[in-house]
């Protein structure tokens, strides 16, 4: 025998699958660096937003001292009402509490910062957009598998929820990731059978229900369905009534635990938020988020898929309904249960949020890499995928569309007043005809190259869509995020002061209002880990409670001043049980005594920023109605202009015009680099070597 001949006959099939391997290890790695590229910078920044994440904050700051009482208030100084299980309870049930759990864990790692409960975020959506990678393998090659899970992670959406903006919750960055494992583990249950598969499948789906409840129960859903299809034959795989059982008793061994223990321990709070997880489906109580049944695929889809027109999901999900109709392939047919069942149910429901739909957002981005791979083949398709992807200048460039979906019945909802789907609708419908009539061109040069030229142009498309459209879209939202907000904190500096005062002490904020987009109590509760009220002082309340009182202000006051505080604090910190002259300008600040106008700027200011910009407090007094001050930094990254505006003190007028002094916050190039300060009516301030 020959070597040519004994190569030839040598049994190359361990090593073709070996090498296989390696390459999707390379590829998942390489999605993962490619995740932390995206995820990973500026993670940490100190802006709390309200809503969930301020919320969430200040529970994974209390299951820092007390893992199993999860608390918003450690120890209110008034009694809750009870009105809200979200904001105003005693023990928050409202999320589950798994999350809030990693997050405390990852805090002993991080210390007292909003970066260990985004790097739970962070973790999750890198392991999505593996899940992601993995489904769309079973369905197509590697390159559209690639692309799609590429997609994901640049949706705007989830780089909000990682990144604290937005709503920034942790829960449901955690719940599509579970789900989205659990589905991958069961897809390999039912075409193995193997016991531990189907152990693995329940235990992720029961990690799932500590992330956000009954949201995370699609896996067994799908299960029951494909046990059902067993039976009759119609898809084969190996669930068995042994193998769901096992299935759903572990699902519930890993959820129930705690659930029971929350019962037993808190029966009222429980029950509430049992009620209020019923409410999704009715609406009572959530009013305001009750939306019309086709919603789901109109405001959700337009908000969690953004920039995709929203009729190219809608198109892929049906082509992977009608994949796995023909072809009974178990991957296709897990996934279409996945996305169907779960758009069919929420848009029964009459609450819809926008992070409702998340848990399925994997099975679409697995169904648009199915799209792909067959839009080469079948020109009909690639002519709706062309046209679905063109629908924004399409509708900017035909009225006409607009006026016809205009004539549509109002009981259709949000189709018959919201642009994007009925005119996708039209032209995808369109394109279909036009691809049916090229279909009944008997000439194979005609059909070749339409194949081609149509293949082409819808794939040039999506590639531009995916890898470009939704990359710059995220970029955008990332860019006007962090300048708008990325270093905005009147806690952050504060947070000081959890080491300096009393365990039991408790702030009040004299803060006429909060700032734009913050809950400044919660996010001073996350800083300080202590009470904080923003209300008008209270020292009767605080000594029935035999709490330390503290003041917390942007204005000068007749206390002494909490001197571990930095001069570049947003705010200022007083012991209200220590009366004194009003306080001084603090230490540390750059004196600037000019007056410019009816204001005089005492003083200035700053603190740490990130690479690019520092924090920056100017300390003013008014001689008039307070007014906005126009300045600009000079420095080697050019000229920036800020407006100092009294409002930002986040107190009236009337108290501005009133006080010794007042703080207005601002964010600009770093001191470093700053030559000099120019206020209103040309003063120039030097201020450092910056050239």
């Amino acid at each position: 025998m020959t070597a040519i001949e004994a190569l030839a006959r040598a049994n190359w099939r361990p090593f073709l699958d070996r090498a296989v391997a390696w390459r999707l290890r390379v590829v998942c790695l390489l999605l993962v660096l490619v995740a932390a590229a995206i995820l990973l910078p500026q993670l940490g920044h100190p802006f709390i937003i309200r809503w969930d994440e301020s919320v969430h904050l200040g529970v994974m700051r209390n299951l820092y001292r007390t893992p199993f009482e999860p608390r918003l208030y450690a120890d209110p100084l008034y009694p809750l009402p009870q009105r809200d299980p979200w904001t105003e309870t005693g023990i928050f049930l409202h999320k589950p509490t798994l999350p809030f759990w990693l997050g405390a864990l990852v805090m002993r790692l991080t210390g007292v910062t909003p970066l260990a409960l985004r790097l739970v975020s962070a973790t999750a959506a890198t392991l999505t957009t593996l899940m992601t990678f993995c489904l769309a393998r079973r369905l197509t090659a590697v390159r559209w598998a690639v692309l799609a899970a590429l997609a994901f992670i640049n949706l705007p959406f989830g780089w909000n929820l990682v990144q604290g903006y937005q709503f920034g919750d942790v829960t449901d960055c955690t719940l599509v990731a579970c789900v989205a494992l659990a589905m991958w583990l069961l897809l390999r249950a039912a075409e193995t059978g193997a016991p531990r598969w189907f152990l693995l499948a329940g235990a992720v789906t029961g990690v799932g229900y500590l992330c956000k409840s009954t949201l995370a129960l699609p896996p067994l859903g799908v299960a029951a369905v494909l046990w059902a299809l067993a039976q009759t034959r119609l898809v084969p795989n190996r669930v068995t009534l042994r193998s769901l059982s096992l299935l759903v008793l572990t699902a519930a061994a890993v959820a129930a635990p705690w659930n029971l223990y929350c019962a037993l321990r808190w029966p009222a709070e429980f029950q509430t938020e049992a009620l209020h997880t019923a409410n999704h489906l009715t609406g009572k109580g959530i009013e305001w988020w009750i939306r019309s049944g086709d919603a789901l695929i109109n405001e959700i889809n337009e908000s969690e898929l953004n920039p995709l027109p929203v009729v190219l999901p809608l198109l892929a999900v049906l082509w992977l309904i009608w994949t796995a109709f023909k072809t009974r392939e178990l991957a296709a047919v897990t996934c279409a249960l996945w996305v169907g069942s779960e758009w069919i149910i929420l848009s029964i429901a009459r609450v819809k949020v926008p992070g409702t739909a998340w848990g399925a957002v994997p099975s679409v981005f697995a169904a648009l890499a199915l799209v792909c791979r067959d839009l080469w083949k079948r020109p009909a398709l690639g002519l709706a995928v062309l046209g679905a992807t063109q629908v924004p200048w399409l509708s900017a460039s035909w009225p006409l569309l607009g006026h016809l979906r205009e004539r549509l019945p109002a009981a259709l909802g949000e189709t018959h007043t919201r642009a994007g789907l009925a005119e996708g609708l039209l032209i995808v419908a369109l394109a279909l005809a036009l691809g049916a009539v090229l279909a009944r061109v008997r000439s194979r040069r005609v059909t070749a190259v339409s194949e081609v030229l149509v293949g082409s142009l819808a794939m040039a498309s999506v590639l531009w869509l995916f890898l470009w459209h939704t990359a710059e879209a995220r970029a955008n939202s990332a860019k006007w995020n962090y300048e708008e907000h990325t270093l905005m904190s009147y806690g952050r500096d504060l947070a000081v002061l959890d080491r300096v005062v009393p365990r039991r002490s408790v702030f009040f904020l004299d803060f006429a209002d909060d700032s734009s987009w913050s809950i400044e109590s919660t996010s001073l509760l996350f800083w300080t880990d202590r009470m904080a009220y923003r209300c008008h002082q209270d020292e009767r309340a605080a000594h029935a409670k035999d709490m330390h009182p503290y003041l917390v202000s942007t204005l000068a006051q007749p206390y002494l001043p909490l001197l571990q505080v930095p001069a570049g604090s947003w705010a200022r910190a007083y012991d209200l049980e220590e009366p004194a002259e009003v306080a001084p300008l603090p230490d540390g600040v750059t004196r600037v005594g000019q007056r410019v106008g009816a204001t005089e700027v005492l003083a200035f200011a700053r603190a740490a920023g990130d690479a690019k910009r520092d924090r920056y407090v100017f300390f003013l007094r008014s001689h008039g109605p307070p007014t906005r001050l126009r300045v600009v930094f000079h420095g080697r990254r050019g000229d920036e202009e800020r407006w100092l505006d009294p409002s930002a003190s986040l107190e009236t007028n009337d108290d501005l015009a009133k006080a010794a002094w007042f703080m207005v916050p601002t964010v600009a190039q770093r001191l470093e680099d700053v030559s000099a300060i120019e206020f209103a009516g040309g003063v120039r301030v030097p201020v450092g070597t910056g050239g």
